[in-house]
């Protein structure tokens, strides 16, 4: 929480999160990255080993937790955060070979703010 915390005081929005995965257990945040990656930000995934894992169904999971959604924070994915899942959000490799990150992230951030 302190992590996604951070970031969001950083100037990142959540774009999904935080909430909890099912199989894993694990924490997440989902931010859109400046390029239209995302990026997860996760901690306390469970550890499993192939001597004692029973792999289980969807219908367990539905049983088991009520989804992602566990604290009432996540909600679902919007659209713009499904987009990005998919790679949409995503601007290519047109930059020249000795442009400057900071340049191509700065221009990349004001073209995904007219996406949105």
């Amino acid at each position: 929480m302190r992590g996604a915390g951070r970031l969001k005081q950083s100037g990142l929005h959540i774009a999904w999160g935080v909430g909890r995965h099912g199989p894993g257990s694990n924490v997440f945040s989902y931010f859109i990255e400046p390029n239209g990656f995302v990026a997860e930000y996760t901690t306390e995934l469970d550890q499993l080993d192939d001597a004692t894992h029973v792999p289980q169904d969807a219908a367990y999971w539905q049983k088991v937790q009520p989804g992602p959604d566990r604290w009432g924070t996540a909600g679902p994915p919007s659209n713009r955060m499904r987009a990005a899942m998919s790679g949409a959000l995503y601007l290519g490799d047109e930059q020249s070979a000795d442009a400057r990150c900071e340049d191509i992230i700065g221009r990349q951030a004001r073209v995904i703010e007219r996406v949105a």
